[in-house]
């Protein structure tokens, strides 16, 4: 079932176990770039509703969005995995984690933007950009 309102953006915000398993500055750094590209979507994406999904801190965010007056849900590791990979299907622009979840994800629904980290060397939807891409050009 959908639950997200039209005109969303969903993030996924990899953090816990993986920031201990050797992946801490790729998902670092992905995280920064992320602060980066949301003020970019808010001038080009006006009235979208902000889902964010992570097992991480993800207060530099949510600080930005309520800055910038900007409607949005926050979901931690404790909701059901079904909600998850619903969200992530039903999102209008998904801004991939770095997680086989995302990846997966990424190829089902009808999205009209996937963001996907710069690092990605598999192949890759014919709908996404790399982060840097989208906020440098």
């Amino acid at each position: 079932k959908n639950r997200l309102k039209q005109n969303n953006v969903v993030i996924h915000i990899r953090g816990g176990d993986a920031l201990t398993h050797g992946r801490n500055n790729v998902i670092r750094k992905y995280n920064n770039q992320i602060f980066e590209l949301l003020p970019i979507l808010f001038k080009k994406y006006k009235n979208y509703t902000y889902y964010i999904h992570s097992d991480d801190n993800v207060d530099f965010l949510i600080d930005l969005l309520k800055q910038n007056n900007i409607e949005y849900f926050h979901f931690s590791k404790s909701t059901n995995i079904m909600e998850v990979i619903s969200d992530f299907i039903h999102s209008d622009i998904f801004i991939m984690g770095i997680s086989a979840l995302s990846y997966v994800c990424s190829f089902l629904g009808e999205k009209k933007l996937i963001i996907c980290n710069d690092d990605y060397k598999q192949n890759i939807h014919d709908k996404c950009v790399k982060i840097s891409d989208f906020i440098y050009f």
